[in-house]
């Protein structure tokens, strides 16, 4: 990859190719907690290079605005959360849920300075556990992406939230890159897996996982992202294959053998150097077991614990990620104990990877093809004004799905149940190309 091409996927900030993409859908920027209630405090974001602040004002309204007072820029998240907006304690200007000013207490009563007065502001809406926004140019904002973990009972549903140190384009490529599987995330001895490291019992398939480092990758471009199957040999007479859903912009479907809890990671611009990264655990027909929630909430492998107060990961670069030298030798591949972490510690060697340094295989076919997808969406962004995806919220209700197909069967159409169970033209040529 040349240095442009690197540069056209990684910057996302205003006016940029892959930021004007991003702009385009709803994106997850808090969580609900994080805005919990009307009249709660404020919240300090930053979200494709751009400070904002997130409110609720008593009266029901919630806003994403500007991270300065237009007056003379002192920060709104100092600032009181009002009836009808959220006031500057510098000098008392109130600024409503759209952006704009509506309160200019220390001008003249009868003044009307105030209605020339706006900060940008963005839409959000509470979905799923998340709170999404919408930054791009449209005045009616497209329908929210049905992401079946989104749709579910809450019981159904865990969801985790981290700051991560590195460009959303090289955590979101490790999403998709089946292959790793085998080594970064393995352990040493059959023991392990089937016993405490994850309690994997009940799962018929990982042992085709575990060995065959080499899988042989297909895609498929969708209307709404890439079909990424990865297959390994099983019997004689079948194939094993993971096939991960990858959606527009940075959403990923981690493959799961059928009636298992499922993993979706969004991997979500803060900056060039930032991510922000939500991990979504659920079932579609169940509430998540005790042990899947503790899975979660306290097993640390599945989840990553964090630094009290924080979003940020407490196995972290400053301190080796608590790696382990003799697990590593005795037990895991990596001597790092949760997923996340261990994804991070691979992935965050630079704040942007320099990709001109880059000697690709044949296990890498499914990150060209979701590079290649990015820029022809953004390209056609760019050259027509607008692309489909970003109101096709229907079909982001797809699945992943890790299973044993005879050899005979074409992927897509053999776990097309599992995939989407509806309609197998959602596999389709991109209509943006």
């Amino acid at each position: 990859m040349d240095e442009h091409t690197n540069d056209a996927l990684t910057k996302t900030g205003p006016g940029t190719l892959m930021g004007n993409l991003f702009r385009s859908f709803w994106l997850p920027v808090l969580l609900e907690s994080e805005l919990a209630i009307p009249g709660c405090p404020p919240v300090q974001v930053r979200l494709l290079g751009e400070d904002l602040v997130a409110f609720w004002e008593p009266g029901g309204e919630m806003g994403l605005i500007d991270a300065l007072c237009a007056h003379r820029s002192a920060p709104l998240f100092l600032g009181r959360c009002e009836e009808g907006g959220l006031r500057c304690i510098y000098h008392g200007w109130k600024f409503a849920a759209n952006g704009q000013c509506i309160d200019q207490p220390n001008e003249p009563p009868d003044s009307r300075f105030k209605e020339h007065v706006r900060l940008r502001a963005y839409p959000l809406a509470r979905r799923g556990g998340v709170i999404w926004t919408y930054m791009g140019p449209d005045a009616v904002p497209p329908p929210l992406p049905d992401f079946d973990w989104a749709l579910v009972p809450e019981s159904h549903r865990f969801i985790a939230k981290y700051i991560v140190d590195a460009n959303y384009l090289q955590n979101m490529e490790g999403d998709i890159d089946s292959s790793h599987g085998s080594f970064l995330h393995s352990a040493l001895g059959s023991d392990v897996i089937e016993g405490a490291h994850l309690n994997r019992k009940g799962y018929k398939y990982e042992k085709y996982l575990m060995k065959s480092g080499n899988p042989k990758f297909f895609c498929k471009d969708t209307n709404t992202g890439v079909l990424i199957g990865a297959r390994r040999p099983a019997e004689d007479d079948s194939w094993y294959w993971r096939i991960t859903q990858w959606l527009l912009p940075a959403f990923s479907l981690i493959p799961e053998e059928p009636h298992h809890a499922i993993i979706c990671n969004m991997r979500i611009p803060i900056d060039d150097e930032h991510n922000v990264f939500f991990r979504i655990r659920w079932h579609p027909e169940r509430p998540l077991s005790e042990f899947e929630l503790y899975q979660c909430r306290e097993g640390g492998v599945l989840f990553s614990e964090t630094e009290p107060g924080t979003f940020r990961l407490k196995a972290n670069k400053q301190n080796d990620y608590l790696i382990d030298r003799t697990v590593q030798n005795l037990y895991t591949y990596s001597g790092i104990k949760s997923i996340p972490a261990q994804d991070v510690a691979v992935q965050g060697a630079m704040p942007i990877i320099d990709r001109t340094r880059e000697h690709l295989g044949s296990s890498d076919l499914g990150i060209v093809t979701v590079r290649k997808r990015l820029l022809a969406a953004a390209t056609a962004l760019r050259d027509h004004g607008s692309i489909s995806a970003p109101s096709l919220s229907g079909e982001f209700r797809v699945f992943p799905v890790a299973t044993v197909l005879k050899r005979e069967m074409e992927f897509s159409e053999g776990a097309d149940e599992s995939l989407h169970g509806r309609d197998l033209s959602l596999v389709s040529k991109n209509p943006d190309s």
